[in-house]
Formats: structure tokens, C-alpha cells, sequence
């Protein structure tokens, strides 16, 4: 599965994407992977200020299942996708 990152995520994670084996994971398990432990991301997604994207379709359901086709997008409200 490919991640993409926009905005301060590009910043907070040092890459602007990421590759990632992706069986049996959810939405939830990669922003808890990606989170280093502070919570930010976590938070911003529950704050409405982070948007997530699985094959160019915004997703608000968190218990979305995701596979390695899977192109996954998180980026910042106001980054313009």
C-alpha cells in the first residue's frame, strides 16, 4: 500500500510517502502506526483537521479494511487535497 502525506504530516513524519504492507490492517492500525507516541494524529482526525483518503475517496469510517492495491492519502483541512 502506498501512503502519501501532505501538509505538517510531511514534516511531522520526515517523508512525503511511505510503502507499506498493508494485510489486514485498517485505517486505524496505519495512523496508530504512524503516530510516534504523542498522539497528534490520532487527535487531529478526531479534531476534524486531518483528512483521510483510501483510492482518491475521502473516509471517515476508521474500521475501513485496507488492502496492498490501496492508495491512501492524509493530508491537513486547508491543503487542498
Amino acid at each position: 500500500m502506498l501512503l502519501r502525506f501532505r501538509g505538517w504530516l510531511i514534516e511531522y513524519l520526515g517523508r512525503g510517502e511511505s510503502t507499506i504492507d498493508a494485510s489486514n490492517l485498517t485505517v486505524r492500525d496505519i495512523l496508530a502506526m504512524l503516530d510516534k507516541g504523542d498522539g497528534e494524529i490520532l487527535r487531529a482526525v478526531d479534531e476534524k483537521g486531518l483528512f483521510i483518503s483510501v483510492n482518491s475517496k475521502i473516509v471517515h469510517d476508521l474500521a475501513v479494511q485496507l488492502s496492498n492495491n490501496d492508495l491512501v492519502t492524509l493530508f491537513p483541512v486547508g491543503t487542498g487535497g
